[in-house]
């Protein structure tokens, strides 16, 4: 595992996650983000291989590596965006727009209409067609239970003059890192259905299900397994391999 030193100078308070205020570093268009509950760091790199194992184009997410940092387990990843761009989240977008929360404004609404209601939105303030963006999400938030896909980390980039919806990133709280839910003295498969998913719906299955036409992605389950072989024991990796075996996953052929 890569080892760095990074001077404080370097240090960047990102506001807005749903744990508060959270510490990250950012130098020469590397972000490093320094574990928070312990694990994210490693459950960023596993859901990065996840991905590097499917049919989609690494332009569409984020590719993180486990590292260590000033002493302590983390993850870095390059800056997704150039000079000219800027990434707005759903939440900012809708804010900016209403002056309201946007998580608040569905949740008002009956659970069948809020998917419907946030692509309308999208769709009229930037032209983005976000439903094979959702689609994938929730295709890999339903492999690696995610419970930490809410409205700051889903959104658009704008370059000054056009809009294109941002890639796959921030998968920390998956595989039961930073979980409430989890319970040590349960089976994973008594502990996968106490996991509770984001934006639209508490289920990852339903999240998946409403946007499952539009997907794109394509998983190689043969070269995925065959890597998983080669990684360390863990709680992340016993949560995979029970999701590939038990989920209705599209295969590459």
């Amino acid at each position: 595992m890569q080892k760095i030193q990074l001077d404080k100078k370097y240090l960047v308070n990102i506001d807005g996650t749903s744990d508060g205020t959270q510490d990250k570093y950012f130098k020469d268009e590397i972000w490093y983000k320094p574990d928070y509950f312990g694990g994210e760091g490693y459950t960023e790199y596993l859901a990065t291989l996840i991905l590097q194992y499917s049919s989609l184009e690494e332009t569409k997410y984020v590719q993180y590596e486990e590292i260590e940092i000033n002493g302590k387990k983390g993850c870095c990843s390059k800056n997704f965006l150039s000079d000219s761009e800027e990434f707005i989240s759903l939440y900012r977008l809708y804010q900016m727009t209403t002056g309201e929360n946007l998580a608040k404004k569905i949740s008002t609404l009956d659970l069948e209409k809020r998917p419907e209601f946030v692509l309308d939105f999208v769709k009229k303030q930037t032209g983005v067609d976000l439903r094979t963006y959702f689609a994938n999400h929730f295709a890999l938030d339903r492999i690696i239970l995610n419970e930490d896909r809410h409205f700051n980390n889903l959104g658009i980039i704008f370059d000054g003059e056009n809009f294109k919806e941002a890639p796959i990133f921030d998968n920390g709280h998956s595989f039961f890192v930073g979980s409430y839910s989890y319970n040590t003295n349960l089976p994973i498969n008594e502990n996968v259905k106490r996991v509770t998913a984001k934006p639209f719906s508490g289920s990852h299955d339903w999240n998946y299900r409403y946007f499952e036409k539009w997907c794109t992605i394509r998983l190689d389950k043969k070269g995925l397994l065959a890597a998983l072989q080669k990684e360390p024991d863990s709680l992340a990796k016993k949560v995979v391999l029970y999701q590939l075996q038990v989920l209705d996953i599209v295969e590459n052929k």
